[in-house]
């Protein structure tokens, strides 16, 4: 059972806290991989919750392997973002994030696309960003593209 469900089964739909790792991995030309997600269509960064017992950085290898069927190596910290916002999902579950984006490179993995979460993945430069489906993600990619690092926010 993975740590969502373990906690929703103790608290319903009640709001918590969750710890999120992302990452964003450049290609050394100015691009950034992106993610299509298969639930909505639009883009984003990789990533997702942490699991009871992992931390921040490694869920986001988690997520990416997961997501992309890459590996990376870690260069810094861009950032934690959250916000005083509760969300409340489509099926109802309140939840305040806490997002952990780190910056790195591809170290090998062999790219996949039409699983379960991704529908494709594109390389992108800053001028042809696609449709970025949430305004965390925005804000990350925008921080990526400044030279931002170690936001909090």
């Amino acid at each position: 059972m993975d740590y969502v469900s373990y906690i929703r089964g103790m608290v319903g739909h009640e709001p918590v806290m969750l710890i999120a790792g992302g990452m964003i991995l450049h290609d050394g030309e100015g691009r950034i991989l992106l993610q299509q997600r298969r639930d909505c269509g639009k883009w984003g960064i990789s990533g997702g919750i942490c699991e009871l017992g992992e931390t921040a950085a490694q869920a986001a290898h988690r997520e990416l392997l997961e997501e992309t069927g890459l590996t990376a190596s870690e260069e810094y910290l861009l950032g934690i973002y959250s916000s005083n916002e509760i969300r409340e999902l489509e099926n109802g579950d309140k939840v305040q994030t806490f997002t952990v984006v780190l910056v790195g490179h591809v170290t090998g993995g062999t790219p996949t696309e039409g699983n379960e979460e991704t529908a494709a993945l594109g390389w992108f430069a800053e001028n042809e960003i696609p449709e970025i489906y949430s305004a965390r993600h925005k804000k990350i990619i925008e921080d990526y593209f400044k030279g931002a690092r170690g936001v909090c926010c």
